[in-house]
C-alpha cells in the first residue's frame, strides 16, 4: 500500500462534444468526485462514490467514467448523462491508477497492495483476467492501438510492459525511484515516466523497451500528461508546486509554472488550449493558458483533490474512415506495387508490411492486404486484393545444340504470344542463327495478360579438344601380353571417336594404331605389333608412349594429348630394374609408388613383395622359385573407363609387363575338346557358364581384381550379374588339365 503522505486524486476531462467538455476530479478526503464545465471553469455537480476515490478514467463515447476507490477496494461507474453511479465493480487491494482502452472494451486497474493488474470488460462489468506485475503497481496507461498496457511499479522502480491479447507481461525497464505517473505520446512511439523521489521523467522507446533519455524537473514529480499534438509534456512537481513544460523534440524544459500547493493531477482539454492542475493541499484546480504558459483560472472543489497519471479526456470524435488506394489491383508476378493507407494517424498493416501508410509489396500470387487506421476516434480497418497474373513459361528450342562452324541452326520460342529477341534477331519467331563462336541467345516473351518471361538457349560451336589419357597398363585379362589404354570419355563433348597413337622408335613419329567410338568402353587394347615394327606396342618387347586425340562430330581430328609412357620391368639373377612410369612435361603424374610382385609358380596367383618409391628390387628368394614370375605395379591412379556415360570399374593400378610369358595351358583343354563356355555378350542381368568338367570358376575386372569364386560341376551355372557395373570381365575356369579365359561385356 502507498503511505499515507500521498493523498491522491485523479482529474480526468471528458467532452461529450468539443465544446461541451467535462473534467471530473476525484477528492480522496471526500469520498466524492467534483465535475467541472470545462468551458466555463464552474464546478457543475458532485458524485458520491466509494472511500478515498484515487484514479479516473472516461470512456472514449464519453458515457461512462470510471473511479479507482483506494480504501474500498472497488471501482465505481458513474453514468456521464444523469452523473449517476450505476455499478460497483470488485478488484484487488489498494487500487489507484485506471485507465480504459482506446476502443472502450476494456478498463485496466493497478492494484497497489496485490501487485496485480485487473482486466474488467466494459459491457458486463465483470473483471476478466488478473495479471501480476512488479512491486507496488500504481500509475496505468494504454498505447493508442490497444496493444500494450505500461504499468509503473513505484516499490521495485520499475515498469511492466503488458500484451493486451495475451495478458503477459513482456518486458519490465528499469526507470528512476518510485515511478508514479505515466503517459503515451499520441502515436504510440514513446513512453514518459515520472520518478517521484529521482526529480525526474524517465524517456522510453517503446519499440525497444530502453529508457533513451531522462529529464530533470521540479521535487516530487507526480501527474504527467501529453499535449494532444504530443509536442509538449506537463510534469506537476509536488513538493515544488509547479508544472514542469518539456519540449518532447529535445527533452529540454520551455517552461515552470507555479501553481497550487501539493500539485497531483494534470490534464489537457481537447485543443490543446488549456491545462488543469488538481492541487491537493488547496482544495482546487489551476487553470492554464497553454500558449501564455500563465494561471488563468483556480476552481475550488472538495476536499484532497489530486491527479494520478495523465488521463486525458475523451471527447466525441468521429472514427476515422480507413482506404487503402493503389495504382492497380492487378499485377504481373515479380512487379512491386505501391499501396497507400489513408484516414488515420497510426496505422498496422498485415502480412508483416509494418506501419508505414505508405508500403511496397511483391506479391507472387493473388493476396489481400489488410490495414487497421488508429486515429483519437478510434480504430478502423480497410483491405485491398492485388490479383497476381503468372508469367509465363517461356523456352526455346533449337533443331541443335552444338553446330559445326559455317552451318546455321534454328531457335524457337514458345510460351507467349510475342517475342523480342537478343542479338538484333527481332520479333520473327522463329529465327535462323549462324554464330561463330559460342554464343547464348535470349528471348523476352509477352502473353495475352501483358506478363513476360525470359528464355536463354546457348548454341555451341563444335571446337576440338585435347583429351588426356588417365593410365595405360597391361592387360591382365590377356596374361599381361598387351597393352591398354585408359581414358574417361565424360569430360569430352560433341565427340564422334578417339584416336590412339603410338610413338615408332624409327620414325620417331606418332602413328594411329587404332580408334574408339565415343560409344563403346574408353579403352584400347594394343594388339597392332605390325604397325612399328613386329613388336610394335609388345609389352615384353619395351616401354612404349601413347597419345590420344578426338574426332570430332564435324570429322576434325584435334591435337594430341600428352603422352604416357608404361613401364618395362627386366631381371638380371635376383636383381629386377625398370623404367619409371612416366607422362608428358606439363602434365601432373599420378604415380605415388611402385609395387614388386612374384607369382610363385606362374599360375597367376600374384602377391606383393615390397613397396618402393625407386626404380629396383631384389627378390631374396629368387632361386627358390625357377617356375616364377615378376611384374611391377605403378600404385595412384584412379581411371574409370566409361561406356554410355555410365562408371564401371575404377582403376588403381598400372601393370608392367611381366619377366616370363604367364602359362595358361588353355591348349590342354583344346586338345581334349573340352572347351568353357559363357553366354550371352553382351549382358545385362545374367551369364550362363557351361564346363566340360568340375572347375574352379573366377570372375575379374579388367583390373584383374577378383570379385565371384566357385565350384561348377559338369553343367550350366547362371550367375546374376545385375550388380555389376557396366564394362568388360573376365571368367577363369581352372581345372585339373589347364586355366581357360573368356571375357564377356555387361552393358
Amino acid at each position: 500500500m502507498k503511505k499515507q503522505l500521498f493523498f491522491i486524486a485523479v482529474l480526468t476531462i471528458i467532452g461529450l462534444s468539443a465544446n461541451a467538455q467535462t473534467a471530473y476530479i476525484t477528492n480522496f478526503n471526500d469520498n466524492t468526485v467534483s465535475v467541472i464545465n470545462v468551458a466555463t471553469n464552474n464546478d457543475t455537480a458532485t458524485i458520491t462514490v466509494g472511500s478515498n476515490p484515487w484514479g479516473v478514467s472516461v470512456s472514449p463515447d464519453g458515457n461512462k467514467v470510471y473511479i479507482a476507490n483506494e480504501h474500498s477496494a472497488s471501482v465505481s461507474v458513474i453514468n456521464a448523462a444523469t452523473n449517476t453511479v450505476t455499478a460497483t465493480i470488485t478488484v484487488g487491494s489498494y487500487p489507484g491508477g485506471i485507465s480504459v482502452s482506446p476502443d472502450g472494451r476494456k478498463i485496466y486497474v493497478a492494484n497497489s497492495s496485490d501487485n496485480t493488474v485487473n482486466v474488467i470488460n466494459s459491457a458486463t462489468n465483470i473483471v476478466t483476467s488478473t495479471i501480476t506485475v512488479g512491486a507496488g503497481p500504481w500509475g496505468v496507461a494504454v498505447s493508442p492501438d490497444c496493444s500494450k498496457i505500461y504499468i509503473t511499479n513505484y516499490i521495485d522502480n520499475t515498469v511492466s510492459v503488458i500484451d493486451s491479447a495475451t495478458n503477459a507481461v513482456t518486458a519490465t525497464i528499469a526507470v528512476g525511484t518510485f515511478p508514479q505517473g505515466v503517459a503515451v505520446s499520441p502515436d504510440g512511439s514513446k513512453l514518459y515516466i515520472s520518478n517521484y523521489k529521482s526529480k525526474s521523467v524517465s524517456v522510453i522507446n517503446t519499440a525497444t523497451n530502453t529508457v533513451t533519455a531522462t529529464i530533470t524537473v521540479g521535487y516530487n514529480p507526480e501527474g504527467i500528461s501529453v499535449s494532444p499534438d504530443g509536442s509538449k509534456i506537463y510534469v506537476v512537481n509536488n513538493g515544488s508546486n509547479t508544472v514542469s513544460v518539456i519540449n518532447s523534440t529535445n527533452n529540454t524544459i520551455l517552461a515552470t509554472i507555479a501553481v497550487g500547493i501539493a500539485p497531483y493531477g494534470v490534464s489537457i482539454n481537447a485543443d490543446g488550449s488549456k491545462v488543469f492542475v488538481a492541487n491537493n493541499n488547496s482544495n482546487s484546480v489551476s487553470v492554464i493558458n497553454s500558449v501564455t504558459n500563465t494561471v488563468l483560472a483556480t476552481i475550488p472543489v472538495g476536499s484532497g483533490p489530486n491527479a494520478f497519471g495523465n488521463f486525458i479526456s475523451i471527447y466525441t470524435i468521429a472514427p476515422p474512415v480507413v482506404g487503402i488506394s493503389a495504382s492497380s489491383d492487378t499485377i504481373c508476378a515479380g512487379t512491386s506495387i505501391t499501396l497507400s493507407a489513408s484516414g488515420a494517424n497510426i496505422y498496422s498493416w498485415s502480412n508483416g508490411l509494418g506501419t508505414s501508410n505508405i508500403v511496397t509489396v511483391k506479391p507472387t500470387v493473388t493476396t489481400t492486404y489488410t490495414v487497421i487506421g488508429t486515429s483519437t476516434g478510434g480504430k478502423d480497418t480497410s483491405s485491398i486484393t492485388i490479383y497476381v497474373n503468372p508469367n509465363p513459361t517461356v523456352g526455346i528450342s533449337a533443331s541443335a545444340n552444338a553446330i559445326c562452324a559455317g552451318t546455321s541452326a534454328t531457335l524457337t520460342a514458345n510460351g507467349a504470344v510475342t517475342y523480342s529477341w537478343n542479338n538484333s534477331l527481332g520479333t520473327a519467331n522463329p529465327v535462323t542463327i549462324m554464330p561463330t563462336v559460342n554464343t547464348t541467345y535470349n528471348v523476352t516473351a509477352t502473353d495475352t495478360n501483358g506478363c513476360t518471361g525470359t528464355a536463354s538457349f546457348a548454341i555451341n560451336i563444335v571446337t576440338n579438344e585435347s583429351p588426356s589419357i588417365c593410365m595405360v597398363t597391361t592387360d591382365s585379362a590377356s596374361n599381361y601380353k598387351y597393352n591398354v589404354v585408359c581414358w574417361d570419355k565424360t569430360l569430352y563433348s560433341n565427340v564422334d571417336s578417339f584416336i590412339v597413337y603410338r610413338l615408332d622408335v624409327v620414325s620417331a613419329k606418332y602413328l594411329r594404331i587404332g580408334a574408339v567410338s565415343v560409344n563403346s568402353l574408353s579403352e584400347f587394347t594394343d594388339t597392332a605389333s605390325g604397325i612399328g615394327g613386329p613388336n610394335g606396342g609388345n609389352p615384353m618387347y619395351s616401354s612404349w608412349f601413347y597419345k590420344l586425340a578426338i574426332r570430332d562430330t564435324c570429322g576434325n581430328i584435334g591435337e594430341e594429348s600428352p603422352y604416357h609412357q608404361s613401364m618395362f620391368v627386366q631381371e638380371n639373377g635376383s636383381n629386377f630394374s625398370w623404367n619409371a612410369y612416366t607422362v608428358e612435361a606439363g602434365q601432373t603424374n599420378p604415380v605415388t609408388g611402385y609395387s614388386f610382385l612374384r607369382d610363385d609358380n606362374n599360375t597367376g596367383n600374384w602377391h606383393v613383395l615390397a613397396n618402393t618409391a625407386g626404380l629396383s628390387a631384389t627378390d631374396p628368394n629368387y632361386s627358390s622359385y625357377p617356375n616364377g614370375n615378376w611384374r611391377i605395379d605403378a600404385l595412384g591412379f584412379n581411371c574409370a573407363p566409361t561406356m554410355k556415360f555410365t562408371n564401371t570399374q575404377t582403376y588403381l593400378k598400372s601393370h608392367s609387363n611381366t619377366i616370363k610369358l604367364v602359362l595358361t595351358r588353355i591348349e590342354n583343354l583344346v586338345s581334349n575338346n573340352e572347351q568353357i563356355e559363357e553366354y550371352p555378350s553382351p549382358a545385362n542381368e545374367t551369364i550362363t557358364i557351361e564346363v566340360p568338367q568340375k572347375a574352379t570358376i573366377e570372375i575379374l575386372n579388367i583390373q584383374g581384381q577378383l570379385l565371384e569364386s566357385f565350384t561348377a560341376n559338369k553343367n550350366k551355372t547362371n550367375l546374376d550379374i545385375s550388380s555389376f557395373p557396366c564394362g568388360v570381365y573376365v571368367v577363369e575356369a581352372k581345372t585339373e588339365k589347364g586355366i581357360a579365359v573368356r571375357k564377356f561385356v555387361k552393358e
